[in-house]
C-alpha cells in the first residue's frame, strides 16, 4: 500500500543533499490536466562498473555516489511528492518530468439539475351522452352518442326515440389515454478529480558514470527532491537502499454522470365545454343545452325521430406528469499506476 506524503517526505540528507530546514510542502492547486503524458520513458539512467575499478569515476562536489537502479526499475531520478502542485523539474534533470502522478483520488459525485416535464400533450376529453327510456336512466341506454364537436346525428336515436316518452340523458365527460410529456434535458455538473498526495519524477540529464560497483555519480537533489527508482506497474521495492514504497496512479477512468430526466404517464384534467342537443342538424345552435358533466335529466327532444348532438364551447384538456431521474451515477478510480522507491 502507499505511504503518506508525511510518511515519505524527504528528510535532509547529507549524502544526497537533501533540504537542510527538512520543511514540508505547502498546499496548492491540485493536478488536473488531462493532456500530461502518463507513459513511463526509460530514461537511460543506471549503468554498470564500467569493466572494473580502474574505470570508476570520483563525484563532483554537487553530486554522491548512490547505488544504481536494478535490472528493470528506472533511475535514480529525483522526485517529489507533497500534497501541493508538483514543482518545475531541477536544473540538473530534464525540463520535461518523467512522469506526474498522484494518490488518494479525490472524486466527488456529480451534481445534477433539476428534472422537469413539460405540458401534456396528446390528451383529448370525450364526451358522451347516453339516452334512457326512463327519468331515472336505469338499465342499459337505448343509444349512445359520443360528441366530438359539430353537429352529428346520434347513431341509433330514430330507433331510441321512436315511442311516445320523452328521453332522459346523462353526459359524461372522460379522459383519452397516452397522454405525453417532454422531459427536460440532463445537464450534469462534473467537479473536477485531485489527488490527495502528487507526485513528480524528473529524469536526470546526461549520462551517469560508475563511481563504484553498481553504483553511480548522481547530482544532490534540489530542496523537496529525493533520489528514487520507479517501474510501471503496482510492486513491491527491490532490496536495497530505494525502500521507501509509493504507488502512483498516472491516469484516471471517470463515470461520474446523471441519470437522464424522465416522465411518467400523463395525469389529465378536462373542465368545460357544452352539449346541444337538437331533432334536426340545423337547429343544434338553438337546441336544448347542457353542461358537461350533466346528471341524468329530461333531453328536451320531442318523442319521435332522430337526435342531433354537437359539442359547443369544447372542454379544455390540460395535464402533467412526474419527473424521475437527476440522480448521480458512476465513480472514477485512477489507473496506470507506477511504483516509486525512495531512499
Amino acid at each position: 500500500c502507499g505511504l503518506g506524503w508525511e510518511d515519505i517526505a524527504f528528510a535532509p540528507d547529507a549524502s544526497v543533499g537533501g533540504p537542510a530546514d527538512g520543511s514540508s510542502v505547502a498546499d496548492s492547486e491540485p493536478v488536473t490536466d488531462a493532456s500530461q503524458d502518463t507513459s513511463v520513458p526509460d530514461t537511460g539512467a543506471g549503468t554498470t562498473d564500467g569493466g572494473g575499478a580502474d574505470a570508476w569515476v570520483e563525484c563532483g562536489a554537487a553530486e554522491s555516489c548512490v547505488a544504481a537502479a536494478p535490472q528493470g526499475w528506472i533511475g535514480p531520478v529525483e522526485y517529489y511528492a507533497g500534497t501541493s502542485q508538483p514543482p518545475s523539474c531541477p536544473a540538473s534533470t530534464n525540463s520535461a518530468p518523467a512522469f506526474v502522478g498522484g494518490s488518494g483520488l479525490n472524486a466527488p459525485a456529480a451534481t445534477c439539475s433539476t428534472c422537469a416535464c413539460g405540458a401534456a400533450t396528446g390528451v383529448t376529453c370525450p364526451v358522451t351522452v347516453d339516452f334512457y327510456a326512463n327519468n331515472t336512466c336505469a338499465g342499459a341506454p337505448g343509444c349512445t352518442a359520443v360528441v366530438t364537436g359539430a353537429c352529428n346525428h346520434v347513431p341509433g336515436s330514430a330507433g331510441c326515440n321512436s315511442g311516445t316518452m320523452d328521453l332522459y340523458r346523462v353526459v359524461s365527460i372522460g379522459t383519452s389515454p397516452g397522454g405525453t410529456c417532454a422531459a427536460s434535458t440532463q445537464s450534469p455538473s462534473v467537479p473536477a478529480t485531485s489527488w490527495q498526495l502528487q507526485g513528480e519524477a524528473c529524469a536526470i540529464s546526461g549520462a551517469l558514470f560508475a563511481c563504484g560497483a553498481a553504483q553511480v555519480c548522481a547530482p544532490n537533489p534540489a530542496a523537496s527532491f529525493g533520489l528514487c527508482i520507479y517501474r510501471a506497474g503496482a510492486t513491491t521495492c527491490p532490496p536495497g537502499p530505494y525502500a521507501a514504497q509509493t504507488i502512483f496512479d498516472t491516469g484516471v477512468t471517470d463515470t461520474r454522470g446523471c441519470t437522464q430526466c424522465a416522465c411518467g404517464a400523463a395525469t389529465v384534467m378536462c373542465t368545460g365545454g357544452g352539449v346541444t342537443l337538437s331533432p334536426t342538424n340545423i337547429t343544434c345552435p338553438g337546441g336544448s343545452s347542457s353542461p358537461v358533466p350533466a346528471p341524468c335529466d329530461d333531453d328536451g327532444i320531442a318523442p319521435g325521430g332522430s337526435i342531433f348532438a354537437e359539442l359547443n364551447p369544447l372542454p379544455v384538456a390540460s395535464g402533467s406528469c412526474t419527473p424521475s431521474g437527476g440522480q448521480p451515477i458512476g465513480t472514477a478510480a485512477g489507473t496506470s499506476p507506477i511504483t516509486v522507491c525512495c531512499r
